[in-house]
């Protein structure tokens, strides 16, 4: 079962890596809070909502922190007894993504809905950003050594529970059956689809990475790329040596 180590996973994520590091570093938002939202927006693409991250990483401070501010009202309507926002509070992130936040779906089933961040806040943020998180919370002359817990002031959170946050060296490595979006589908006895979230791609034998507008060869051929989720479009025919 193909897996990839971490650095090549943070290749992966490096539009979602360059607008946390925005978050907490260039706009000093709450690393929390941070995680949280970022976690929200992930939930909003997988619920096939236009990126709303890659077009954050073209706005301005101002709409970042307008669009910021507009999922953590989202948030925390998902506490017991609290209503659902109105399209009003969420105007500027409707203005971003053309389109509506999927509020009475959002609220339908709260406990649903609050299980999905979960994983994104527990299977992709506690993955992609650990190194980042490293860098913001420790003191100066502390040194974490690897699989050490980072606690992250926050959580546990009041509705979404905690979150294991570990120092992982780069070389970690991951099934691609257990990252988001990852999937091999059976109808295809020697070309497979991957559908990553917004990238998708075929690939043939072994595993192959879209990283920074383009390709990276890990191993194997690359038959055609169908889409990229910067909306770049990019096809390839032929292949490639590993």
């Amino acid at each position: 079962m193909p897996c990839i180590p971490l650095l090549d996973l943070h290749q992966y994520h490096q539009v979602d890596r360059d607008l946390f590091t925005r978050l907490v570093i260039n706009l000093s938002r709450s690393p929390s809070q941070s995680i949280l939202v970022m976690a929200f927006w992930f939930w909003l693409e997988d619920n096939h909502l236009p990126s709303i991250i890659t077009r954050l990483l073209r706005a301005s401070n101002y709409i970042v922190n307008k669009v910021f501010d507009e999922a953590v009202i989202c948030l925390n309507s998902l506490a017991p007894n609290q209503p659902m926002p109105t399209i009003t509070s969420t105007n500027f992130t409707t203005t971003i993504m053309g389109n509506n936040i999927p509020l009475q779906n959002m609220h339908r089933n709260k406990s649903f809905t609050i299980n999905r961040i979960k994983y994104f806040l527990n299977d992709v943020c506690a993955r992609i950003f650990t190194d980042i998180l490293d860098q913001i919370v420790r003191n100066h002359d502390e040194v974490r050594q690897f699989y050490e817990p980072i606690h992250v002031h926050g959580f546990p959170h009041p509705i979404f529970g905690n979150v294991t946050f570990l120092k992982l060296p780069l070389n970690e490595l991951f099934l691609v059956d257990d990252l988001w979006g990852w999937s091999i589908p059976g109808s295809f006895p020697k070309l497979s689809a991957y559908s990553t979230g917004g990238f998708q791609f075929f690939r043939y034998s072994l595993l192959i990475l879209l990283v920074d507008h383009g390709v990276r060869i890990i191993s194997g051929y690359i038959v055609e790329i169908v889409q990229l989720r910067s909306s770049l479009a990019l096809s390839l025919n032929g292949f490639f040596d590993g």
